[in-house]
């Protein structure tokens, strides 16, 4: 069989690419290789399993998503960049003719413990995995989540609208990839004060049980009872067909460049299995978000289809939310600055969403993140009693465009006293002002 465009995967990636590429060059035939039926959203899961998002906003028929693709369901388990062809698990060769897409995406990663295997311990990673997690919370009493990273606390929150009682294990801290250390405490605060029990700075060590999962031990000793085990542990990138085909692999995936193209030419990659720069630092990174992936399917579909358009890199965003607290993220930590080579200095403004001459509103908590040497923005935290996306969406602009000091004093927005914060107290303009008055000397005019 023969396509203009082969597209090896069926996640957010892949389907990005195959929208831009079948928009711009409707009469090319794309055919779209993918293991398993059905699309799956997997940022909403937690939502799902604590009974908040339908199914029918979760999972969705090929149909829909992939119109005008021919669609194989098979794995690919042999690739030939001299013949441009893909072998299938099906016995089916598949011959591309512009461009193949690896988008094969990651797999859980679950530690090597003792009784991993027993009934009742899972990951989370699909619509069926959820539907399992879900069955088995029915008959839970307690249960205990692997892991400090958004899924997790995700989980939690669901776990406990389900009325588990909830453990949360966590090697170092809450969300701490993701926020500076006084932020994880505001976090763990939180999931204590609705019920979940955090066991900071621990690690499972064994999983025991007869055929179910029925506690776990840590590595102090301690055991914590639980009906159910769930490792939110991370992923790792799927990278055989990568390897067969010859590309190269970097640091943490496929190694492309700024238009998504691998180390061959007219092969690209997106999404978790390919390895980018960090918008701030300029250091290896993979997507951890189905939006981020998306962009990068564009960006490869755009140049599959003969149009020059670039990747600029990974803010690192992100947007979730632990029962009341509403957080969110772009750019670096203080930690990752310092690791980057910057000297981090931060700057934490509180306001609200409205003028504080009238009654009420949302509080919002910014920590905005500057280069002592360079005035440079890099990177943004928010903890909010409402929605923080629009913010983290101005920090990502920000940080595109290389926003400095200099540039954020006269940040300026618009303004209603009924529906907007005061200009003056926003995340930019006033913690830029205080660093500005700070060091002054290296802002002087020469």
């Amino acid at each position: 069989m023969k396509a203009d465009v082969l597209i090896i995967g069926g996640g957010d990636g892949g389907l990005a690419v195959f929208r831009m590429v079948k928009a711009l060059k409707p009469d090319w035939e794309v055919v779209v290789v993918k293991p398993e039926v059905g699309f799956c959203f997997k940022c909403p899961l937690p939502f799902y399993i604590a009974g908040e998002a339908p199914a029918e906003g979760v999972f969705l028929k090929d149909e829909e998503m992939f119109k005008g693709a021919h669609l194989i369901y098979a794995h690919a388990v042999s690739a030939s960049y001299a013949s441009r062809e893909v072998k299938l698990s099906s016995g089916e060769v598949i011959k591309f003719e512009k461009a193949a897409v690896i988008a094969t995406g990651s797999q859980p990663y679950l530690p090597k413990v003792e009784g991993a295997s027993l009934e009742n311990v899972f990951t989370l990673r699909s619509f069926e995995s959820a539907n399992a997690i879900s069955d088995a919370l029915k008959t839970a009493n307690s249960a205990v989540i692997v892991g400090g990273g958004y899924i997790a606390t995700e989980l939690s929150e669901a776990f406990v609208k389900k009325g588990v009682k909830t453990h949360l294990v966590v090697r170092s801290r809450v969300l701490r990839g993701s926020f500076d250390e006084d932020f994880s405490a505001i976090f763990k605060a939180e999931l204590e004060r609705h019920g979940v029990e955090v066991h900071q700075g621990k690690n499972v060590v064994k999983v025991a049980g007869s055929k179910k999962v029925e506690k776990v031990v840590l590595d102090d000793g301690s055991e914590v009872k639980a009906d159910l085990v769930v490792f939110a542990t991370g992923t790792r990138p799927v990278l055989e067909l990568a390897m067969r085909f010859g590309l190269a692999i970097g640091q943490l995936g496929v190694l492309v460049d700024d238009r998504m193209e691998t180390s061959l030419k007219s092969v690209y990659a997106v999404g978790e299995v390919a390895e980018t720069r960090h918008l701030v630092s300029g250091k290896p990174t993979t997507c951890k978000t189905a939006a981020t992936a998306m962009a990068q399917g564009a960006v490869a579909g755009y140049n599959i289809a003969g149009y020059a358009v670039t990747y600029p890199g990974d803010a690192d965003c992100l947007i979730s939310k632990l029962f009341d607290l509403h957080v969110g993220k772009a750019g670096l930590t203080t930690e990752e600055a310092l690791l980057s080579g910057f000297k981090p200095v931060s700057k934490v403004v509180k306001y609200r969403d409205h003028y504080t001459s009238l009654p009420g509103g949302n509080e919002f908590t910014a920590k905005v993140i500057f280069d002592v040497n360079t005035g440079l923005l890099l990177g943004c935290q928010f903890i909010g009693q409402a929605s923080v996306a629009d913010k983290v969406e101005a920090a990502a602009l920000a940080l595109r465009f290389k926003a400095r000091v200099t540039d954020l004093i006269s940040y300026s927005s618009a303004s209603f006293p009924a529906s907007t914060f005061n200009p003056r107290f926003n995340q930019f303009r006033e913690p830029a002002q205080q660093m500005f008055k700070e060091l002054l000397d290296i802002f002087k005019k020469a």
